[in-house]
């Protein structure tokens, strides 16, 4: 089997992640503050720092480890904009369903507005700089699409956002791991996003956000068991504690902190360029058919690694369903979770085939992709 779907979850994993989580199941359980064990490394403190040293972040305390970008971005949005506060949110067309949905629940309270802002928009940067006259409360903008592979300038953004005072919070489920993201290169009204079974390399269920040296205190969307200051009735504001109520996932942080630590020791942006190599192979390969219809990026020559496509008349779900069964390529095909911008590329509601690579993948891999890919157009035409 070829794997190609790193979008959704990267694979194989490196050996010493899986080492990592082994190791640390095996070991007398020592939850951080409650287990009275000393000469034991904290997990979650290793893991913050291996991040750190990735983003470039000084102050670890402002890391919070949660499950992944999905609650990240729920306490983010959730926390920041309150159903009875109101509220404007400025977001991009190219959004995931883990930033979508929880606007749109928010959207509820008729005081709260959302703006989906087109990609040209966002990457006229003049054009998005007027847009920010309207004063939104917040901006929430994905750094790299997982439909097109669409990369967008978060620090330029993120720059003309902190000149109007507004904050803006950059979901990097898609880049972290592949580009060289540094926190200092951004001003201090951002939070960053993450996910750890991506391009991370780590374990399902393990992700966080950063918050950014200007980025206030927000009430945390879920308060219980810190460990210490036991006999306060209300959540302690000492962080990273105050969002991390109840029992962290310490064999998945575990496997975070190895997989972070193997992509700082192979680099990001080594990693990033091995994935637009593929990429352009897999491009120049396929033939050249007016049956094809391919999603490219806007910058036709980088990409975060993601190949999207359709078939004319035939559905996309056949072609995976093919790609898979008769070539053993696992792909993934339909919306993507990412409904919006398969409105605005033409390619809704049955959305589009795509692979995605790792750094992993094998040049050869990707020749018997494109391969099956022109077989099958062989046989439709």
């Amino acid at each position: 089997m070829i794997y190609l779907n790193n979008a959704a979850t990267s694979y194989p994993k490196p050996e010493s992640v899986i080492a990592a989580v082994s190791h640390h199941l095996n070991q007398i359980p020592n939850e951080p503050g409650r287990g009275g064990f000393e000469g034991q490394d904290d997990i979650l403190t290793t893991c913050r720092m291996n991040i750190g040293m990735l983003f470039r972040i000084g102050d670890i305390s402002r890391i919070i480890l949660t499950s992944g970008s999905t609650s990240a971005l729920n306490f983010v949005i959730q926390g920041l904009f309150k159903l009875n506060s109101g509220g404007h949110c400025i977001t991009s067309s190219h959004e995931h369903n883990s930033v979508l949905r929880p606007l749109n629940h928010q959207s509820r309270n008729k005081n709260f507005r959302i703006t989906h802002l087109p990609l040209d928009t966002i990457l006229d940067l003049n054009q998005f700089e007027k847009s920010l006259d309207k004063q939104p409360t917040f901006v929430v903008i994905n750094h790299v699409s997982n439909v097109t592979g669409t990369i967008l300038p978060i620090r330029e953004l993120a720059h003309l956002c902190a000149r109007k005072h507004i904050p803006i919070c950059i979901d990097a489920s898609q880049s972290a791991g592949s580009f060289a993201i540094d926190v200092r290169d951004f001003p201090g009204n951002i939070i960053l996003v993450f996910t750890g079974h991506k391009g991370l390399m780590g374990p399902m269920g393990t992700g966080g956000f950063y918050l950014g040296s200007e980025i206030e205190l927000f009430e945390p969307i879920i308060q219980g068991g810190t460990g210490i200051r036991s006999d306060l009735m209300y959540q302690p504001k000492d962080l990273p504690l105050y969002y991390e109520s109840g029992t962290m996932n310490l064999p998945g942080f575990a496997g975070l902190a190895a997989g972070v630590a193997a992509v700082c020791e192979i680099g990001a942006p080594r990693i990033g360029q091995h994935k637009n190599q593929l990429f352009c192979r897999l491009r120049e390969s396929v033939k050249k058919s007016e049956l094809l219809k391919l999603f490219e990026p806007y910058e036709k020559n980088y990409t975060g690694g993601v190949f999207s496509f359709a078939i004319k008349g035939v559905n996309p779900s056949d072609i995976g369903m093919i790609l898979k069964d008769s070539f053993g390529i696992i792909n993934r095909s339909g919306l993507h979770c990412a409904p919006l911008i398969h409105r605005e590329i033409g390619s809704s509601p049955q959305g589009t085939v795509r692979l995605s690579c790792s750094w992993f993948t094998t040049f050869e891999e990707i020749d018997t992709a494109a391969d099956a890919i022109n077989k099958i157009l062989k046989k439709i035409e």
